[in-house]
């Protein structure tokens, strides 16, 4: 590693130590007099030529553009020493940084998909501004001192449409083939590469394409990535479709990956709720916001802001309020109104704080006097016809009783027991499917498992973060479905006459 220099002299800091060294910068921890507080100062090498040197001026007015989203580190100014140095002042964020903190412990799943969605949102809003950050990694996700992730390094970030589509610098483990070889479009599939290995590394403590023990060597590495599918994670913790989506996103080919950060944080979000976790907010400045999604309590929409924060999540009419299992169906509740607010509320204080809905006609009785006839006769219809229910209803119940069916309560729709109608089975503590297994055939993927007794009724659904498939049933013990690119997943329950799902089953096939 180069030994670093010096610091140079900042206006109104004080130096205390030195953080790192880059390949044409140094980086160290001032002291801020005013504002009081401790600022991490990015210094370029003075040796450095003059393409470093334009790419740290342009890091300094990149990051001056998307410094305030709340997962890219804060940017607080830049200059030039006394020395000639230029240097940038950011926000100080204590180590270790994520990659660091992966090797140390193990990242639970849960943490995994939060840092997923949130640098994601980051590497949108630097997308809608037409900026490839290209170095997307662990390394490069640091923690504030309160414990939110944040995106930082911009060194090497490039501008679409510029003529410059392609500059030299990349991360061996870390980057996409088409960077590696040179090959390929410039655009954000870059950064979803990227992102998905950095989701994929933090949770097996190195990155994808690292044997550990084995040659690790940069062109081995680098042939890995070039030539060998994406590795399984191999942690018994991790969804099933969580590594299918990994594998999307990780694809060779960029047409064949989800082709927008925005597109692959819904999909973690969508793992979030299968595992019954609060989806993270996805925030991204310059995103418009899907239909529905941002509505207040009166359902007024919200037609702008400046930065768009929605999850998988959607308000329901109060008469349909989704369980658990309804997170996995966010696609169609999205597309729900809300039930409007009533259009008036009671008068409130002590003059109609005993008012009743019958007293308050009473300022009007005069003029609908000469109603009452009218109103009296369709009165005693309306009694004469409620008696008739009244006495028919008893004699039904009767007539029940005696016959022995009285004792059968059907569930109400909205009950948390009732299953759903367009989302997965819900669980419970019945028997799963046993012996799940799919095979490659011309017609698709053909999925088998062991029968449970006869006539037994069967619930599966294709698990694909891209398209929503419904849940459909079968009385047979195998369907064919059709092949998903790059991993083919069915869940497999158990129908039982009272209407409720068993645990479902999952088996993946892959499917290149």
């Amino acid at each position: 590693m180069r030994q670093p220099l010096d610091p140079p002299a900042i206006p109104g800091a004080t130096f205390v130590r030195h953080l790192g060294t880059g390949g044409f910068a140094d980086v160290y921890l001032f002291r801020q007099q005013m504002p009081q507080r401790d600022v991490a100062v990015k210094v370029l090498r003075p040796d450095s030529n003059a393409r470093a040197s334009a790419a740290f001026d342009a890091e300094v007015n990149l990051m001056a553009q998307v410094a305030n989203h709340p997962s890219i580190v804060s940017f607080y100014t830049g200059g030039i020493a006394d020395d000639g140095r230029h240097y940038l002042v950011m926000e100080y964020c204590p180590p270790p940084h994520l990659g660091q903190r992966s090797k140390e412990h193990r990242i639970p799943v849960s943490q995994a998909l939060d840092v997923g969605v949130r640098i994601a949102g980051a590497v949108e809003t630097l997308h809608q501004r037409g900026i490839i950050h290209r170095d997307v990694k662990p390394m490069n996700i640091l923690f504030t001192q309160f414990g939110h992730p944040v995106l930082t390094d911009f060194g090497i970030a490039a501008q679409t449409g510029t003529g410059e589509e392609s500059p030299g610098g990349f991360s061996v483990a870390w980057a996409p083939p088409e960077q590696q070889d040179g090959t390929g479009p410039f655009g954000p599939t870059i950064d979803v590469y990227s992102l998905a290995a950095t989701v994929h590394g933090i949770l097996t403590g190195h990155s994808p394409f690292e044997i550990p023990g084995g040659d690790n060597r940069e062109l081995s590495v680098l042939n890995r990535v070039l030539r060998s599918p994406v590795p399984a994670i191999g942690r018994s913790d991790v969804p099933a479709e969580l590594e299918r989506i990994l594998a999307i996103a990780m694809s060779k080919d960029p047409k064949r990956r989800y082709q927008s950060a925005r597109e692959f944080a819904l999909a973690l979000q969508n793992v979030q709720s299968s595992l019954r976790l609060t989806p993270t907010p996805f925030e991204a400045m310059g995103v418009e916001a899907p239909t529905g999604t941002f509505e207040d309590e009166e359902g007024d929409e919200t037609c702008a802001a400046p930065i768009a924060v929605f999850s998988s999540h959607a308000p329901a009419p109060a008469s349909s309020v989704p369980d658990e299992e309804d997170d996995r169906t966010v696609a169609v509740l999205a597309k729900v109104d809300p039930a409007p607010a009533p259009a008036s509320a009671p008068q409130s204080g002590p003059a109609n704080a005993g008012s009743t809905r019958e007293d308050a006609p009473r300022a009007s009785e005069t003029d609908e006097a000469e109603e009452a006839p009218s109103r009296g006769f369709g009165s005693v219809v309306a009694g004469f016809l409620l008696v008739l229910l009244l006495v028919s209803g008893v004699a039904f119940g009767v007539w029940t009783v005696l016959r022995g069916e009285g004792s059968t309560v059907a569930p109400a729709q909205s009950s948390p027991d009732a299953p759903p109608l367009d989302g997965l089975p819900s669980a419970n503590a019945n028997a799963s499917i046993t012996g799940l297994a799919g095979t490659v055939t011309p017609e698709g993927v053909t999925f088998t498992w062991d029968a449970v007794g006869t006539g037994t009724t069967y619930l599966y659904h294709v698990e694909d973060p891209k398209e929503d498939h419904p849940v459909r049933q079968t009385k047979e013990t195998t369907v064919t479905v059709p092949v998903v690119p790059g991993r083919t997943c069915l869940s497999v329950a158990v129908r039982n006459s009272d209407g409720r799902s068993s645990n479902e089953a999952i088996e993946c096939v892959e499917t290149p």
